[in-house]
């Protein structure tokens, strides 16, 4: 198969727009995000990062995603690339009450490599990418 995906809702007891200011302040990362620690950039359309990705604990990866959607204050996607390989990461925000919110949080790999990463995208990222959630969860509930 040359195509994985990782799909999660999350529901957060924080209103919407303190997700969204969590998900787009690229400076706090290091704070709550135990995946990519480190993303410099502006949050804007076509705004190309750099971002240092740790699957579970592992050995860093430095990629430069490119933002190709970003819609205040509801949808952020991040696309990466890599020989044979693409990863896209996408971001809904939706809004469940005055505070309360759920976030749709997505990650699609597709490319040559696929089926040669399937153990580390069952693996390791896939853990990443639920810590990730939760991690954000977290770090919008204790933001009062």
């Amino acid at each position: 198969m040359l195509f994985a995906e990782l799909f999660a809702l999350i529901e957060i007891d924080a209103p919407a727009e303190r997700v969204w200011q969590v998900l787009t302040d690229f400076r706090r990362y290091p704070e709550w995000n135990p995946f990519m620690p480190k993303v410099a950039g502006e949050p804007a359309r076509r705004a190309e990062l750099t971002a240092e990705v740790r699957p579970d604990g592992g050995r860093v990866v430095r990629l430069r995603p490119l933002i190709v959607t970003f819609r205040p204050p509801k949808e952020l996607r991040l696309r990466a690339r890599l020989p044979g390989l693409v990863g896209e990461q996408r971001f809904v925000v939706e809004t469940l009450g005055a505070a309360r919110s759920r976030l749709v949080h997505e990650k699609r790999f597709r490319g040559l490599l696929v089926p040669f990463v399937r153990r580390a995208l069952d693996g390791p990222v896939r853990r990443s990418f639920e810590a990730t959630g939760l991690a954000l969860k977290a770090f919008a509930e204790r933001r009062r």
